[in-house]
């Protein structure tokens, strides 16, 4: 019983890693519109909130809101430290570097 559900695993990878693999040009173009319609939508909503929060908040208090969004826009920029560049080059990570 466990040597045939370890085959049939093995089966399902095999197959799942062949099927990955196919049409691969195309899934990357998808991939890639999807993050680039993703921002530009992320962009408006950001343009939109901002241009309310100015039109609700005091002078003082926009202000205030915006040297936080800075400060927070780096933190987020560097909060994963490339770590998912190295996940997308290698396909298992270790602690060494080979």
């Amino acid at each position: 019983m466990i040597n045939q559900h370890n085959e049939l695993i093995f089966v399902v990878s095999i197959s799942v890693q062949i099927n990955l693999r196919s049409n691969l040009g195309g899934r990357a173009a998808r991939g890639g519109a999807t993050a680039m319609v993703s921002q530009g939508l992320r962009f408006v909503i950001t343009l939109g909130a901002t241009s309310v929060m100015a039109r609700l908040l005091k002078p003082q208090d926009y202000g205030l809101i915006g040297m936080v969004a800075l400060v927070t826009g780096f933190v987020s920029m560097y909060k994963d430290l490339g770590l998912s560049a190295a996940t997308i080059q290698r396909p298992e990570i270790s602690g060494r570097s080979d």
